[in-house]
C-alpha cells in the first residue's frame, strides 16, 4: 500500500530543495563545459588509473564516431591528452578504436603516449615505437589492423 500523504511530502522536499539544486549545477555545468569541435567526433569509452610509485598514470580508449583524416586524428589526440594532463598525471597512453566490435577484439588504429618531461630521472619508462606529433607525444598508426580486422571478423 502506498502512503500518498508520506510521497506528497517526500515529493514537496524534492522540488523545494532538489530541483533548485540541479538548475544551480547545470547552469555551472553549462558555463564551464566546452564543447568540443563537431568534426572532432569520439567518445572516451574507458579512463584507467594505472598509477604506481607515486607516477600518476593514465590509459584511455577512445571511439572514433566516423572517419577522420591522420590531422583530425593528431588533433583528437593533443585535446584528449590536454584534458587528461589536468589530473596531475605523468604518463598518458591512449588507444583509439573505429567500432566498437574493434575495442572488444583490442584492434586500435592508434596508440599514443605523452610523458612528462617533469617525471624524476629514477622513473624510466618504456616508449612507444612511432612518430612525435609534438615535443612530447608519440603517436603509432599500427600497419596490420586491416589484417586483423579481416581476422576477427
Amino acid at each position: 500500500m502506498i502512503d500518498f500523504e508520506l510521497w506528497s511530502e517526500n515529493f514537496v522536499m524534492l522540488n523545494e530543495h532538489l530541483l533548485p539544486f540541479l538548475r544551480r549545477l547545470y547552469r555551472i555545468m553549462k558555463a564551464t563545459l566546452k564543447p568540443y569541435p563537431e568534426r572532432y567526433n569520439y567518445t572516451i569509452l574507458s579512463l584507467k588509473d594505472f598509477s604506481h610509485c607515486n607516477v600518476k598514470r593514465y590509459s584511455a580508449n577512445v571511439l572514433l564516431c566516423k572517419e577522420h583524416t591522420q590531422q583530425d586524428i593528431t588533433e583528437i589526440v593533443k585535446i584528449i591528452t590536454q584534458q587528461l594532463k589536468t589530473f596531475n598525471s605523468q604518463v598518458i597512453c591512449l588507444f583509439l578504436y573505429l567500432s566498437t566490435e574493434d575495442f572488444g577484439f583490442k584492434n586500435w588504429i592508434c596508440q599514443t603516449q605523452w610523458i612528462s618531461k617533469t617525471n624524476p630521472p629514477s622513473f624510466s619508462f618504456l616508449t612507444l615505437d612511432g612518430n612525435y606529433i609534438d615535443d612530447e607525444i608519440i603517436v603509432n598508426y599500427k600497419t596490420n589492423y586491416e589484417e586483423l580486422k579481416a581476422i576477427f571478423r
